[in-house]
């Protein structure tokens, strides 16, 4: 399980394909949009200890909402397919 903090407008990548935004956080839910490259972004209301399907064998799951951060847990068969936007940006920049 990997632990990553977002806060609104912040977004993660799940491989090359899979970009996932938190949109807006309330006191005991976040909306999060999940952009992949082959359908149209759908958006996902999920409340504290929520659970979403991001592919066979990778989950999302709302750990804990903060006041201005929701924490997400992650199960995955491949962590290292998940990054920060901003890291994935700088690595993948052209030089």
């Amino acid at each position: 399980m990997l632990l990553l903090s977002r806060k609104p407008a912040e977004c993660l990548m799940l491989g090359d394909d899979l970009l996932i935004a938190l949109l807006e956080l309330t006191a005991d839910a976040a909306t999060v949009r999940m952009t992949h490259k082959r359908h149209p972004p759908t958006d996902h209301f999920l409340r504290l200890r929520d659970s979403l399907h991001l592919a066979p064998d990778s989950v999302l799951t709302v750990r804990e909402i903060q006041a201005d951060k929701a924490i997400f847990a992650f199960t995955l068969a491949d962590p290292a397919a998940l990054s920060r936007k901003e890291i994935y940006d700088m690595l993948h920049a052209p030089r």
